[in-house]
């Protein structure tokens, strides 16, 4: 049964709502200067950062679905909607340039940023708009703008109802290409779907146009200004073109339902083949890692990570199990369910037949002399003539897993039972059995004539004789899954996870794994081109070049379908996979395409939990020490393969190894910092790729605390030192003070004790003792020895009173008052009786506790019998009286006499010879010192009752601040 084959068609990964795609309905694409991804979707405008995509709206915004995405000079991403609002994105928010619903009837228009204008081409009218002042004024009124506009050639070209419009910069017209339509033609517009298009492929300059419900295509040339008609290919003859794309010598063409591929050669469209059948493609682009994007209405994003990886596309196809090559144009396939099929790629035919249908086809091999395969099955070996798929033979050998070509005749077979040579004529050259255990995979060298078997525990070579021996890696067994030899002589043995062996003179003269530039240890399938070795793994497909062990790798994000490989096959620059989801094929010479090396960068700092300002460096206090970085690289990737790789260098230190980030991971956190200089380093990490990587970076200094900082030890040290001066010299200061001080005490005391002999003296004047003692006389005389002994043992008590008191500072006010009433008593008698005195004592006063000076109030008492009563003959009154103020601690001496006063007593003395008030001044004297170590003074004041009242003498005050030792 001969089929046409359905084509091939670049393996994509379809992106959908599943895989995180905002939308299903997209209207353009474009990735940026910056390799961000951007949507214009139904639902919003979307930027994809590879990983993530983020919505961008505002509040002035008037409808959810935006088109016409455009970059200008300054890296903002434009775009507008249906109600005339052109928006751009800057520091990362959309702004409402301008609102021209008005203008433009609120119809969706195409627009142009250039450098310095808007430039918005409306149905009716074309505008440019002023970016920097916002200032509208007319491009072009006398022709509406029906098709899309563009740049080509530095010129600004567009499509009127007239004809084609070139303007130069300064927007004046420089050519202009008439239609040359008839009447009847109409061009058809509907929105921006059906509008006139111009496109370019080479130097060929074409437009395409809707009329009448049919496409027509033109060329023009603007040097000649003519236009001509194009054939329009059959296929597109009434398809509404969304779109043209040019890659590189072919067109695409969008459609509804799908992109038709087109070469154009001789004035004519080629047709070539139809991609993604069926699906509404809206807009494609090319992204700088050379992925594919394709956006549709209705079914999410399309990405082609490699245009020259391509699947196999067979209608009702069971699952592909072996491959084996007929020439550069066909293969031989056989499948689980027994079938047998030829691939003619030349003329897009495929042939198939079931050999057994309970039987799956394990291994198949060709013979180009006799055009007959051996197919192996799970019982057997059948023989068949592809010329119409006929048995000729059919062999019991059990489940075969291996051929391998020896001759013309003969070829070498591997199976779950036993190894051995099956030749197609017997004529006994090899024998037929080798040996009878398991075995896995089968290669001859014609070269060394020697045949290769993996069996299910050693690998065995056998020379021309026949003669075995087992090839050994440093004496171990090397179990094999597949071997193939290169042009080089070298035999390859790929295993189970050892990675892949190269033997010469049946020994191991190399071995590549992960470590030396394989992508796994895990091999499979590999085969032999030249001195390019293909190697298959469970993580993706090597080219090895054996001469220069230069590496090439193709993995899923390349378009890899799948990992499962079961067959290679070397078609010309065409390398065919068999695997688990069908056949596909990599074009060799293009299919290791180079990519743009990611350029990392941040995407947020968080200090102490805190989102920052992103900076190149931060300067932190030390308890802001928790710090947490996040990165990312735009463009479409895988994580599994392209992650990062990341290290904190500590200033001063030695650097440290690169880390490599989790599949999931792009932010790292940092915990209790300790204060210093360091660098956040991050770059890109990419899967065997050896390029040195840019890398970005992040200065972070976390300061000491104050306390740890050399300039806190200065002024500690400063400090410590100004203390100690401080501290020394006040101390000095104190001592001289204190010196000063005890030598002004000492000054004091001897004063206020030469003050206490004065008042002693005063106390002891020789006109008391001589009264005092004439009155003893006087007693004896009179023979009245009682008095004179009362008298003498008084007189005699005040006097030790007085000697006690001079040796005290202080003493007791009841002390005080009892040697004032022996005074006063001895006084009495030299008043001759006529004298009346009274001493008061509040009776909450604690006398015994109530310290005074010693020898200091009497010399005022004494004061008053000499200058006030002694002067008056008869009713002579003295009133002493002591007063206690606890709130204040003081006590009040009241000495109140009613002699002849101040005055009086000023006349009187100046009439007497040689008079020196002694008492009077050594009081004045005393009173002083005493006030000079006090913060309470002792007052003294004197009042001539004679001045303000009716009777006359002297009122004496002394207020003395008192310690209260306790209550009596």
């Amino acid at each position: 049964m001969t089929l046409v084959l359905q084509g091939q068609e670049p393996v994509s990964i379809h992106l959908t709502e599943k895989d995180g795609l905002p939308d299903i309905e997209f209207y353009d694409i474009l990735e940026d200067s910056k390799g961000f991804v951007w949507l214009a979707a139904d639902k919003g405008l979307y930027r994809y950062n590879g990983s993530t995509y983020k919505n961008y709206t505002n509040k002035d915004k008037r409808a959810l679905s935006v088109f016409e995405l455009q970059e200008d000079d300054k890296g903002r991403l434009w775009c507008t909607n249906i109600s005339g609002q052109f928006f751009y994105v800057e520091n990362d928010k959309l702004i409402t340039f301008i609102d021209l619903e008005a203008e433009l009837n609120a119809q969706l228009s195409n627009f142009i940023v250039t450098k310095d204008y808007l430039l918005v081409f409306g149905f009716k009218s074309s505008y440019k708009v002023n970016l920097e002042t916002k200032e509208i004024s007319l491009l072009d009124n006398e022709a509406s703008c029906i098709g899309r506009p563009m740049f080509y050639n530095g010129k600004l070209v567009y499509i009127t109802n007239n004809g084609i419009l070139c303007r130069d910069q300064n927007f004046s017209v420089v050519h202009e290409i008439p239609f040359l339509f008839s009447k009847q033609e109409k061009i058809i517009t509907s929105g921006l779907k059906n509008k006139p298009t111009m496109f370019f492929n080479n130097k060929t300059s074409f437009i395409f146009s809707y009329f009448n419900g049919k496409n027509k295509f033109h060329k023009f040339n603007f040097e000649t200004n003519t236009i001509k008609p194009v054939k329009t290919p059959e296929k597109l003859n009434t398809k509404v073109i969304l779109g043209v794309f040019n890659n590189n010598e072919d067109l695409w063409f969008l459609t509804r339902f799908g992109i038709y591929v087109f070469a154009y050669e001789n004035d004519e469209f080629i047709y070539k083949k139809t991609l993604f059948k069926n699906e509404f493609i809206t807009k494609v682009i090319v992204d700088k890692n050379k992925n594919y994007w394709l956006t549709t209405i209705g079914n999410g994003v399309f990405l082609i990570p490699n245009i020259n990886v391509l699947e196999w596309e067979i209608d009702k196809l069971n699952a592909i199990t072996c491959i084996a090559k007929i020439n550069n144009d066909s293969i031989l396939f056989g499948t689980v369910k027994g079938e047998v099929g030829v691939y003619n790629l030349k003329e897009g035919t495929y042939s198939i037949s079931t050999i057994s249908k309970d039987e799956a086809v394990s291994a198949i091999v060709y013979n180009v002399n006799t055009n007959k395969a051996y197919v192996g099955l799970d019982l057997g070996i059948c023989i068949i003539s592809l010329d119409d798929f006929s048995f000729e033979q059919e062999l019991i050998y059990g489940a075969i897993k291996s051929f391998s070509e020896v001759d013309n005749n003969t070829n070498l077979y591997a199976s779950y039972s036993n190894a051995g040579f099956l030749e197609q004529r017997t004529i006994n050259k090899f024998p037929e059995k080798l040996r009878f255990k398991r075995a896995y995979t089968t290669h001859y060298s014609k070269r060394y004539k020697t045949a290769f078997v993996g069996y299910s525990d050693q690998l065995i070579a056998y020379d021309s004789d026949f003669k075995e021996s087992a090839v050994l890696n440093d004496g171990s067994s090397i179990f094999a899954l597949s071997i193939t030899e290169t042009e080089n002589g070298m035999i390859w043995v790929s295993t189970f996870n050892n990675g892949i062996f190269g033997i010469k003179n049946n020994a191991v003269v190399v071995n590549y794994t992960t470590k030396n530039g394989l992508l796994s240890n895990e091999t499979g399938q590999i085969k032999a081109d030249g001195n390019n070795l293909w190697i298959t793994t469970d993580r993706g497909i090597q080219q090895l070049n054996v001469e220069t062990q230069e590496f090439k790798t193709l993995t899923k994000e390349d378009g890899i379908p799948s990992y499962k490989i079961n067959g290679i096959e070397i078609l010309k620059n065409t390398i065919v996979f068999s695997s688990n989801k069908g056949i596909f094929s990599v074009d060799k010479l293009k299919a290791f395409k180079k990519t743009a090396i990611p350029e990392v960068y941040f995407t947020k700092v968080e200090i102490d939990k805190n989102d920052t300002t992103i900076k190149a460096a931060y300067n932190l206090p030390y308890y802001k020490n928790d710090i947490k970085i996040g990165f990312n690289a735009n463009g479409y990737k895988s994580r599994k393969h392209n992650t990062y790789q990341y290290r904190l260098v500590s200033e001063g230190a030695e650097k440290t190894d690169w880390e490599v980030a989790n599949a999931s991971e792009n932010t790292v956190p940092y915990y209790s910092l300790k204060p210093g200089d360091y660098t956040f380093e991050v770059k890109p990490f990419l899967a065997n790729n050896d390029e040195t990587l840019s890398t970005n970076s992040i200065k972070i200094t976390i300061n000491k605390p104050f306390w740890e900082t050399w300039w806190f030890y200065g002024l500690l040290l400063i400090g410590i030192g100004v203390l100690l001066y401080w501290y020394f010299t006040k101390k000095i200061k104190n001592l001289e003070a204190n010196q000063k001080l005890q030598l002004e005490k000492e000054i004091v005391n001897k004063q206020l004790v030469l003050s206490q002999l004065e008042n002693l003296r005063s106390q002891m004047n020789p006109h008391f003792i001589f009264n005092a003692l004439n009155s003893i006389q006087e007693y004896i005389v009179l023979n009245e020895k009682e008095l004179a002994s009362t008298f003498l043992v008084k007189f005699s008590r005040l006097i030790r009173i007085y000697l006690e008191h001079s040796r005290k500072d202080n003493i007791t006010l009841r002390e005080e008052i009892k040697a004032l009433n022996l005074y006063l008593e001895l006084e009495k008698n030299r008043f001759e009786e006529a004298l009346d005195y009274k001493i008061e004592v509040d009776k909450n006063s604690a006398i015994s506790q109530i310290k005074i000076p010693s020898l200091f109030i009497q010399p005022y008492v004494e004061n008053a019998l000499k200058h006030g009563l002694l002067h008056k003959k008869t009713n002579r009154k003295l009133l002493i009286a002591f007063k206690l103020n606890t709130e204040y601690n003081l006590l009040t001496c009241v000495i109140e006499d009613n002699g002849v006063g101040i005055e009086a007593s000023k006349e009187i003395n100046k009439n007497r010879a040689f008079h020196t008030p002694f008492a009077t001044s050594a009081n004045l004297k005393r009173v002083a010192l005493l006030n000079i170590n006090r913060t309470q003074k002792i007052h003294v004041t004197v009042f001539d009752l004679s001045n303000s009242t009716s009777k006359s003498g002297t009122r004496i005050t002394i207020t003395i601040p008192i310690p209260i030792q306790g209550i009596e």
